[in-house]
């Protein structure tokens, strides 16, 4: 069994930054092996949607350059479409997966010390399936809420600027990301359901919002830099192609290995930003059980109490 890293501590900003990267190194390698497994079945459809909305952009800039020309057999926008809408499903999918996965993860890790089964992640989410369903409606309305409070602040604030209202909607946006990311935390904190779940994720979120908007906006910056990182190569190789290609005179819209970089780059794409999704998430649980146990002292006690112990 590897170092069990305490997370249920009362730590400052920098202390807890550290800490989630401390246990990002330590626990990453059984993170990843559980991540792929149990989005297997997304990374089937991401590579599907990929190559829908490449083959479907690609035809159409076929069909555009060749100034209207098409024949009866071309379904390009039809891919396209399709390619988008099954895209925000695979989003709304792997979002819900990655987030009730990272919560049982860290939720197990913390109950049992860092000595947990895969099957025991599976088993917590199986047990909550009845929340996750719930979460899935309480997200809809969330964004439903998000975009009317968005029209309202473009019509109220447009006159000031026209970047004012898609700063807000965008603060607006990722305030609501931090606080799903608690609840999703929370449901699976000891089993606490939905209902209790919103409750402590609400109050957390409440009593200590300039804490959580600093740590969760720095983590998430820092998590796109990883993955930023990891696109480098890749993307490298990939813009080194595209140069040549246009070097060498290819028409990249017709080419069929032009085709197939597009859509494995693109699937790739998809797949780091997913994984980003995942690493934001187990960033969310090293900041509930700080903030948890910043309310309810529940290490300190169960120290204290073991002191008792001792010198009994």
């Amino acid at each position: 069994m590897q170092k069990y890293i305490e997370l249920k501590n009362r730590e400052s900003f920098g202390d807890l930054v550290d800490i989630y990267f401390k246990f990002l190194k330590q626990n990453i390698k059984p993170f990843l092996n559980n991540y792929l497994r149990y989005n297997f079945i997304g990374f089937i459809f991401m590579m599907i949607t990929a190559y829908l909305i490449v083959h479907g952009f690609m035809g159409l800039s076929s069909r555009t350059f060749k100034f209207g020309a098409s024949s009866s057999t071309d379904n390009y926008e039809s891919y396209l479409y399709l390619g988008i809408g099954l895209g925000v499903f695979v989003y709304l999918f792997t979002y819900l997966i990655n987030s009730a996965f990272s919560g049982s993860y860290i939720s197990q890790y913390v109950e049992n010390k860092n000595n947990f089964t895969s099957k025991m992640i599976w088993d917590r989410v199986m047990h909550n399936i009845g929340s996750l369903a719930l979460m899935i409606f309480i997200g809809i309305a969330f964004m439903i809420g998000y975009f009317i409070i968005s029209g309202l602040l473009t019509v109220a604030l447009s006159f000031i600027h026209p970047y004012v209202p898609f700063f807000f909607t965008l603060i607006l946006q990722f305030l609501i990301k931090i606080f799903l990311g608690l609840i999703f935390v929370a449901i699976f904190d000891n089993n606490n359901g939905i209902g209790k779940g919103m409750s402590n994720a609400w109050e957390l979120f409440i009593h200590n919002f300039l804490f959580v908007l600093g740590y969760s906006f720095s983590l998430s910056m820092l998590n796109l830099i990883i993955t930023t990182l990891i696109l480098m190569i890749p993307g490298t190789l990939f813009g080194i192609y595209v140069f040549f290609s246009i070097e060498n005179n290819t028409v990249l819209y017709t080419s069929p290995t032009a085709n197939v970089l597009f859509t494995l780059f693109f699937c790739l794409y998809i797949i780091v930003y997913t994984g980003l999704q995942a690493l934001n998430q187990l960033a969310f649980g090293t900041l509930y059980y700080n903030l948890h146990e910043k309310k309810f002292n529940t290490h300190l006690q169960s120290r204290i109490e073991l002191i008792g112990q001792t010198t009994e």
